[in-house]
């Protein structure tokens, strides 16, 4: 697969999609976000999420935190499996 912008030469293919470079961020969020991609998660609407108590709201977000980090964690282990590298995992 390719990456094209506006290729200037018809002929051009653009760029292969493993030598596009894209920047690496730190990207936020809001706490409402993380409600509403929990609550998503879990099934409910954001209402729904809203009525619960503040234990349950922030045990589910967590869980949803932690599963994502691990998440990353293992897909980074096994990318470096296949390249040697070592893993470029951080914990913020």
């Amino acid at each position: 697969m390719y990456y094209k912008r506006q290729p200037k030469n018809p002929n051009d293919k653009g760029i292969p999609l493993e030598d596009l470079k894209v920047s690496v961020g730190h990207w936020t969020h809001s706490v409402r976000m993380s409600e509403v991609f929990t609550a998503k998660s879990w099934g409910l609407a954001p209402s729904e999420f809203d009525q619960l108590g503040i234990m349950d709201k922030a045990e589910m977000i967590a869980l949803e935190e932690s599963s994502s980090k691990i998440q990353q964690f293992e897909s980074d282990q096994a990318k470096t499996k296949t390249k040697g590298d070592t893993p470029t995992f951080v914990i913020d």
